[in-house]
């Protein structure tokens, strides 16, 4: 039974669809999930009390966010070569489970991509001229 009522102004808002199907859409992220789910698919805010059983073990965005943090290290901490190997691996795991979870983070994983491998060219350009 989803608690529509119980939240007020915050409670997610039922839509339908072209194809008249009924969809919930959440009021914290937006996206969209179908009627009969307990929770948000995307940010996994709950709908209904068995919704707030679910643990929600990852912030959506998560390994975004660490690519982008890795990719800048990697650019700021050149004489640490891990930065830039884990900034790439961060965000490509972030696409994957965006393209495939429907996650948000793209942007923050494609800048950290970027940046992971201008900090690898950093760091190999200085190894280069100091040896």
């Amino acid at each position: 039974m989803h608690a529509y009522g119980a939240a007020g102004d915050r409670a997610p808002q039922i839509e339908r669809g072209h194809d008249d199907r009924l969809t919930i859409r959440c009021r914290r992220c937006g996206a969209g999930s179908a009627i009969e789910s307990d929770l948000c698919v995307a940010c996994g805010l709950p709908f209904t009390m068995d919704g707030q059983d679910v643990l929600v073990t990852e912030t959506p965005g998560t390994c975004a966010t660490l690519a982008l943090v890795c990719g800048l290290a990697s650019m700021i901490c050149i004489p640490i070569p891990v930065f830039g190997p884990a900034a790439i691996v961060f965000g490509v795991v972030a696409l994957w489970e965006s393209a495939a979870k429907g996650r948000a983070g793209q942007g923050r994983a494609v800048a950290g991509i970027l940046a992971g491998g201008a900090g690898i060219l950093l760091t190999l350009s200085l190894t280069e001229l100091f040896e």
